[in-house]
């Protein structure tokens, strides 16, 4: 309500954009769950701008205890962080970063299950509801190798797609100086989320 009241002109403006940014040039597959690929994107996004991305939600997620899937989320956010420790922040959450360089020779399909993943496990922390996530089809003993396959082959070839449009569309175009992903603001709380990145100055 405060946004539309604030800003009432937003849609109009958002609309203009889409206008002018032209024809789609990555159309998602069918059955695909946008949220969930969506949520992905924005991760990989954020491991090529940033050299120590936050992971916090995803661990948020899983310490929820929603879904059976502990083992292997505890896995692979332990192997991401490189032996990095949870720490306590000071509003009650918790702050965990990785560092994609230590990654580098990973393949594309690595990374773009690895980024669904982490996707999935948000999920736990910002979903009413989860029994239909696919979280669900996993056991107290399913690794790290179970959780990865979660992705079908459709979503891993659309999240390398939308990243290779990244690479070549939006990261030559980011202000130059430092960026921050992940970040929270007093708000964030409300809507369990954090906001993607800040280059420049502008928040994206």
């Amino acid at each position: 309500m405060w946004l539309r009241t604030t800003f009432p002109e937003a849609k109009e403006i958002q609309a203009e954009f889409r206008l002018a940014a032209g024809p789609q040039r990555v159309v998602m597959p069918a059955g695909v769950a946008p949220g969930t690929q969506g949520a992905a994107i924005d991760f990989w996004l954020r491991m090529l701008v940033d050299p120590h991305p936050s992971i916090a939600l995803p661990l948020m997620g899983l310490l929820s205890g929603r879904a059976p899937c502990v083992r292997a989320g505890r896995e692979l956010l332990a192997d991401l962080s490189a032996g990095d420790t949870p720490r306590r922040v000071a509003d009650g959450g918790v702050e965990l970063r990785m560092r994609p360089a230590g990654f580098a020779e990973r393949g594309d399909e690595w990374w773009a299950r690895v980024c669904y993943a982490l996707a999935l496990l948000v999920e736990l922390y910002r979903a009413p509801s989860v029994e239909h996530s696919r979280l669900m089809r996993l056991t107290e003993s399913s690794g790290v190798a179970d959780l990865l396959a979660l992705a079908t082959d459709a979503e891993v070839t659309d999240l390398v797609a939308m990243r290779d449009l990244a690479v070549e569309r939006l990261l030559p175009r980011l202000p130059s100086g430092p960026v921050t992903t992940g970040m929270t603001f007093d708000g964030s709380a409300d809507l369990n989320a954090d906001a993607d990145l800040i280059a420049g100055g502008m928040l994206a």
